[in-house]
């Protein structure tokens, strides 16, 4: 029957009300028995090692065993300042403590044994020599002396043997378990300094980096259908707890498949087990593309298919982990937030699947860039929809033990799931106020070890990747050559902004950038304040521009850019990387081409991953640069060569008088020559023309029209431009106008309205420079001019909307 049963505990019941396992619990059926005091589970809970293998192959599969940790001193230290220690508010540790040991108890109450980290550290060591070397030795890595005199001259000969390890290893010996668990869990460092009275040494400062988060056992490992994974933990103020997950993992006897190595982030709260065939990793604020390859690579996940649901334009605190946003109530309902969902929502998350190819032992993409909730309802789950203030109160983060029997902490939620007439099963609330202060709930807070394997394929409408919707050209690596009609590029790549990208460098030069990248930080979540207001606007503009494109059936392939990368302009791919359709090339095949490039600091976007990503789609990789970098010859891209692809002419405007110039012709000539059956025209700039206002500056050219700036070419090349364009709409624009971006456009075509459109994509800054009468001939030139306002990205940049959509020919869709 549905029911909500609450529990509220007074601190004084539990303490003396303690509950463990027998010693035989372990291998007949983990039944409870109670009356056991803390101190007894020491040595009673743990005499053997656990033998079986982790696994977790459905949220909705039978909890069997779950690893907690119990909030003890270092949560204490953790509160002295909450938001550094990436708490959601100040921490009451009597009230958080009073929660976990209500929730451990309704584990246990369910036939589930619970293991406390701390007692896993401690156990058998007051018994087993062994044991309690091993322990010493943990300690040992986590306890560090640090002379502050840096050896300089002792003046007494003890000093150096006071600094080792082996003086370390005497003042470990000599402290009782709980202790030697402490100092593991509070990490000091203690820093000396030579004494001229009494001992030989004196302790100048005490210094703790205490392991804050342990609380929320969910993220130092993921339990995958195939078994137990060390994660590498995306937060700094967290990179110490994966080791002590693993000593506690290995001292159970449990095997582990593998870990996590940089520049690979993921936190277990980003793992959803679906079922024998489908699991869910987020990717975005912990978790990034680097740590999912790992896991694919590997097979780790141990499912058919794997859906990868991207934070691409939210990665927002509240929403750090998949578990914040998604969970799996029963076998064929779901629930998540409501403002994520669909393709209108600014949060949206969009899912990339790999399937698994039993012929090459690898994962593959099968489909990309669907919006999650569609994607979920297309697997045949019910998604119950949970409110903002639902979510915020944890409502969303219960903890499946199995069967539809939920443990929660939000009644409100709770209401919501039993009054949806798709749900039947039992919820359970507790009041966990104490913990959620810590920005986490029961499933952050809970790493279910092993659940009873059970086939639940049977029970919901699981639909296999045989898909009846219209054929789309990103759901597969295979495209075939584009129709003389369809010479125009008809979707773009997209790099979506990282906390880089907030950073001004409107008048950066490029030294001031690289100044900037040495100083930047490997995690933005150590920047707080303004920058990431300013990160949030600029995401919300990225995320209207895929909006945009989405609408018009021109889905574009979107790839993230992670700080640790230090490519501080990545979101603007169009200067360092061109593709080319098979009718612009001398050889007939698709082709992409990376360009010679003047700013050092741009020629790090050069990702293998992109180019990965790219050799699905074209048949050659064109690496131009590295004939012509190292001779200081650049071409930047689209930004010094505008292409007219319907007559195959590229246009370059060179600058006399500039000594070092972003455009060199030899490189043009050599592209044209080698690479591209095109003509080049050269262009010479005009005095009155600036030096930093490249071809594309001066130049837009489509299919049927131009937009030109004439003012900006001596009178012999604008002679000669005219002549180039003859047969098509010439559209003129001032100098002033070519100065504020007034040429930043991009020419897509796509199958939108059931026929061939042709869609001019302008940001709403480059469409207001223009007159009404420029804007009225523009109209007539295509089926729609599209405008999306990316005024803050084109203002922190000086880069314009040109330069964030790079063109892609990967077949009609």
């Amino acid at each position: 029957p549905h029911h909500i049963r609450s529990h509220f505990v007074h601190h004084s019941l539990v303490q003396t009300k303690m509950f463990a396992f027998r010693r035989s619990a372990l291998n007949n059926g983990m039944r409870s028995s109670r009356g056991f005091t803390r101190q007894a589970r020491y040595s009673t809970l743990f005499d053997h090692t656990l033998h079986f293998q982790p696994r977790q192959c459905s949220e909705n599969d039978v909890a069997k065993v779950v690893l907690i940790h119990e909030p003890g001193v270092e949560a204490l230290l953790g509160s002295l300042h909450a938001s550094g220690s990436l708490f959601e508010k100040p921490v009451n540790l009597r009230k958080a403590r009073e929660g976990f040991q209500t929730f451990s108890r309704v584990l246990s109450e369910h036939g589930i044994q619970v293991l406390n980290v701390r007692d896993v550290l401690a156990m058998n060591c007051d018994r087993d020599l062994k044991c309690r070397m091993e322990l010493e030795d943990l300690a040992l890595q986590t306890l560090k002396y640090v002379d502050i005199n840096k050896g300089l001259d002792y003046k007494y000969d003890k000093v150096p043997a006071l600094l080792s390890n082996e003086y370390k290893r005497q003042c470990l010996a000599a402290m009782g378990v709980k202790d030697l668990v402490d100092i593991i869990l509070i990490n000091p460092t203690v820093y000396l300094a030579e004494s001229k009275y009494n001992t030989p040494m004196k302790l100048e400062q005490l210094q703790m980096k205490p392991m804050l988060n342990l609380t929320f056992t969910r993220d130092q490992q993921l339990v995958t259908n195939k078994g137990v994974v060390i994660t590498n933990m995306g937060a700094h103020q967290r990179d110490t707890e994966t080791t002590i997950i693993k000593f506690c993992l290995e001292k159970l006897g449990l095997p582990i498949l593998g870990k996590i190595h940089p520049p690979g982030t993921i936190e277990g709260g980003d793992f959803i087990a679906g079922n024998e065939d489908l699991c869910f990793i987020g990717s975005g604020l912990r978790t990034n593309f680097f740590a999912v390859k790992q896991m694919l690579d590997n097979n780790w996940f141990g499912t058919r298919r794997v859906a990868v649901v991207r934070d691409i334009f939210d990665c927002n605190q509240q929403r750090m982990h998949l578990d914040t946003i998604f969970n799996f109530a029963s076998d064929n309902c779901a629930v998540m937030l409501e403002s994520v969902m669909g393709n209108n929502s600014d949060r949206r998350r969009l899912v990339t699947e790999y399937s698994y190819d039993s012929d090459t032992g690898k994962y593959t993409v099968s489909r990309r860039d669907v919006e999650f909730s569609q994607y979920v309802r297309e697997q045949g789950y019910h998604i119950i929809p949970i409110s903002e203030s639902q979510q915020e109160a944890y409502g969303i983060n219960f903890l499946n033990i199995g069967e539809n029997s939920i443990i929660g902490v939000d009644e409100s939620t709770a209401r919501t799931i039993l009054s949806d007439k798709n749900f039947v099963g039992n919820i359970e609330c507790i009041d966990f106020s104490g913990v959620t202060t810590m920005y986490g709930s029961v499933h952050c807070c809970s790493q279910v070890l092993l659940r009873e394997p059970r086939s639940n394929l049977s029970k919901i409408k699981v639909k296999q990747t045989t898909y009846v919707d219209p054929p789309d050209h990103l759901n597969g690596p295979a495209p075939r050559l584009l129709t003389s009609k369809e010479t125009l590029p008809n979707s773009v790549l997209l790099i979506a902004p990282s906390y880089n990208q907030v950073e001004d460098h409107s008048l950066s030069s490029q030294e001031e950038i690289k100044t900037i990248m040495a100083s930047r930080a490997n995690n933005f979540l150590k920047d707080e304040g303004l920058d990431m207001q300013i990160l949030h606007e600029v995401r919300k503009e990225f995320s209207d521009l895929h909006k945009k494109l989405i609408e018009r059936n021109i889905k574009p392939i979107v790839i993230t850019q992670y700080v640790h990368e230090d490519a501080p302009l990545a979101t603007f791919p169009n200067h360092v990387l061109t593709t080319h359709s098979a009718f612009e090339t001398q050889t007939g095949k698709n082709i992409y081409i990376w360009h010679s490039l003047k700013n050092e600091a741009r020629r790090k976007e050069r990702k293998q991953r992109i180019r990965q990503l790219l050799n699905q789609y074209y048949d050659q990789e064109v690496k131009l640069y590295e004939t012509h970098e190292r001779r200081g010859r650049f071409l930047e891209g689209s930004a010094s060569m505008v292409f007219d692809r319907a007559a195959s002419k590229a246009f370059v405007l060179v600058h006399p008088s500039d000594k070092e110039p972003a455009t060199n012709i030899a490189v043009a000539e050599d592209l044209v020559t080698n690479h591209l059956n095109y003509t080049l025209v050269k262009l010479e700039a005009s005095k009155d023309c600036p030096a930093d206002l490249l071809s594309n500056r001066v130049l837009f050219v489509g299919d049927t029209f131009a937009v030109v700036c004439a003012e900006a070419l001596t009178k012999e090349s604008r002679e000669i431009l005219l002549a180039s364009l003859k047969g098509k709409q010439i559209i003129k624009i001032n100098l002033d106008q070519a100065k504020e971006l007034a040429t930043s456009m991009v020419l897509l075509g796509g199958y939108g309205r059931n026929a061939y459109m042709r869609y001019l994509l302008m940001s709403n800054s480059s469409w207001e420079i223009l007159n009404d009468d420029q804007r009225s001939q523009l109209q007539k030139c295509v089926d729609e001019v599209v405008q999306v306002d990316v005024k803050l990205t084109e203002e922190r940049a000086n880069l314009g909307l040109d330069s964030m959509v790079c063109p892609l020919f990967v077949g009609p869709s």
